[in-house]
């Protein structure tokens, strides 16, 4: 008898969960198939109010598998292109680690290559130190909160505030620490600080006694990232921070310079004379 209550309940309370997956997958389904879908057009295809429609694209963009675009309609995020793409598509990591091995060799510190999830930069490929006795370890395969890391800020004034909003407000875990309007306030300052330096600064933010220096590399294969370079506190000096931004920004123009196809030359046309 108990053991049928237990089966029962067990089912019933199982049940919502299992509607809730297949109304996630429902929503992957039409982003892939119309490329762009808004609230309304969600909730009319799965049967449910707006507000139920919109969580559950929260969701989806806190994970990373959605993002919006400036007209708050939802495209396929980096994480569902990435699942998509990953058996025709080398990783970023093949792809850009001569950009990545252009501004080592420039600056001669601790590099790093970050993707944005949600609100959180993945740190996927680096390049250490080792021309100082004095160096910054590495955090490659490390995930932090993007707005105490230099990179992660970098990328972050790249975004409108709606983006930005959405970012850290749809977590549905929290998991970047934002639980008051006034923490994301204090977003919302170091980014318009960011973009009015033009550079990520983080000095002791996500590690005590590391300086590092951020900038972004715009989107590529649909995920945002960005570039670091990392050394200790101790060896930090004003100086540096001109000299660093000046090596990220050649670095990123650069990489821009090669991925943009040139224009065939034009045929001179012949003389009718």
């Amino acid at each position: 008898m108990s053991y049928r209550y237990c089966m029962m309940r067990n089912t019933s309370t199982a049940a919502p969960k299992v509607q809730s997956v297949h109304r996630v997958l429902q929503l992957l389904k039409l982003i892939t198939a119309r490329g762009r879908l808004s609230v309304t057009e969600a909730a009319e295809a799965l049967g449910v109010h707006p507000s139920s429609a919109q969580r559950l694209l929260a969701t989806l963009v806190a994970d990373g598998f959605a993002v919006q675009d400036e007209h708050r309609r939802y495209l396929a995020g980096p994480e569902f292109l990435q699942a998509g793409q990953a058996m025709t598509r080398e990783p970023l990591q093949v792809t850009l680690r001569p950009t990545l091995e252009r501004l080592y060799l420039r600056v001669r510190e601790t590099v790093h290559l970050v993707t944005l999830i949600g609100s959180h930069t993945h740190h996927v490929d680096g390049i250490l130190d080792t021309s100082h006795s004095l160096r910054f370890g590495g955090r490659t395969g490390v995930v932090l909160p993007a707005h105490i890391t230099s990179s992660g800020k970098a990328i972050l004034a790249t975004l409108s505030r709606e983006e930005l909003d959405h970012r850290y407000l749809s977590d549905p875990n929290n998991s970047a620490g934002v639980r008051r309007p006034e923490d994301m306030e204090a977003i919302h300052r170091t980014v318009a600080a960011t973009r009015q330096q033009g550079l990520g600064m983080n000095f002791g933010e996500s590690e005590d006694g590391v300086a590092a220096f951020g900038q972004s590399l715009g989107v590529v294969d649909g995920q945002h990232v960005g570039l670091s370079i990392a050394m200790p506190s101790a060896r930090f000096s004003r100086e540096l921070v001109a000299r660093f931004r000046a090596h990220l920004d050649a670095t990123v123009a650069e990489h821009h310079a090669a991925a943009t196809p040139r224009r065939p030359d034009r045929l001179s046309r012949p003389s009718l004379g």
